[in-house]
């Protein structure tokens, strides 16, 4: 792998992380934490909201001409006015890339304009994410049914996903407000909520995952889109072994998030390390969701039926 496909990588892991936060965390606050924690919550998230809608723009932008890069194969592609021309006016990847700067453009407005936790930022949030499936895969099967239909699986995979790997933050930050009397009862009712909604989420999330995986190495090859053949040993290809990366490592998720609703958050005030275990448990989670969001900041730039080396 060049280094112009690892810098590719890194800003689409910035730009996937940044929306992540962008959508979800606010998402969260504005809608399940009750206001006057909200207030107090969305006050120590605003400058790292704030960056993460500058980080999140500055990936995107950088990806065009890293593209650039990558389809020269030489670091002076990425400044070749001729280059940057073609893909920006003659293909979908441009159009798609100024679409996305567009949005980001909006959401680093909401970011400086309102304040943390507010509901415009949120929905700006679920529109930048929204629009990372008119490029990648999803984009590939083209403007008919099947193209729409992956398209808005994508889409409704990536909220999904934001929405509970996203609000991990401020549910991190939120704990310790249950040692506090006058906060106690905002925060276990926002807990519950994180926890009530998070089951849905997570639901969608994989379901979404598993027909994205299905119509993706479908597409690649017809005989992939059976789960039995989904199911089966990767074949060398590297997309392949990544998906199956992330399939463990979500599932393992998944089963920390499940040991802290279930075995530990029952313990809160009832045993005197519960509290450090949950919010262990809660960093655990975030770890892991950066390893997923670094898979998928990958997979976009791999072709899914290549069975060769990498």
């Amino acid at each position: 792998m060049s280094t112009a496909e690892q810098a590719l990588m890194l800003a689409r892991l910035l730009a996937y992380g940044a929306a992540f936060h962008l959508w979800g965390a606010q998402a969260y606050l504005a809608w399940l934490v009750p206001t006057p924690l909200r207030l107090q919550l969305a006050k120590r998230l605003s400058p790292f909201t704030r960056s993460a809608a500058i980080v999140a723009l500055a990936a995107i932008l950088a990806q065009l001409p890293l593209r650039g890069a990558v389809l020269g194969e030489d670091w002076s592609a990425a400044i070749s006015p001729s280059i940057l021309s073609a893909l920006l006016w003659q293909t979908p990847l441009g159009a798609a890339w100024a679409a996305q700067v567009l949005t980001a453009l909006i959401v680093a407005t909401a970011a400086c304009a309102r304040p943390a936790g507010s509901k415009a930022l949120a929905l700006a949030g679920a529109l930048l994410l929204a629009g990372f499936t008119l490029s990648g895969h999803a984009a590939m099967q083209g403007s008919g049914a099947a193209g729409i239909a992956q398209r808005a699986n994508d889409g409704l995979h990536l909220l999904a996903a934001g929405a509970w790997t996203g609000a991990l933050m401020p549910v991190l930050l939120l704990l310790p407000q249950l040692k506090i009397a006058d906060k106690r009862a905002q925060a276990q009712l926002a807990l519950m909520r994180f926890s009530t909604a998070g089951h849905l989420a997570v639901a969608l999330a994989i379901a979404t995952c598993m027909a994205n995986a299905a119509m993706t190495l479908g597409a690649a090859d017809p005989d992939a889109a059976r789960v039995s053949v989904l199911l089966q040993p990767v074949n060398g290809s590297l997309y392949r072994i990544l998906l199956a990366v992330k399939v463990l490592v979500v599932a393992f998720m998944v089963g920390l998030a499940l040991v802290n609703r279930y075995l530990i958050v029952p313990r809160l005030g009832r045993r005197p390390n519960a509290d450090k275990a949950l919010a262990l448990g809660t960093a655990a989670e975030i770890g892991l969701a950066a390893m997923v969001i670094a898979l998928v900041a990958a997979f976009g730039i791999l072709d899914p039926g290549n069975t060769g080396s990498h």
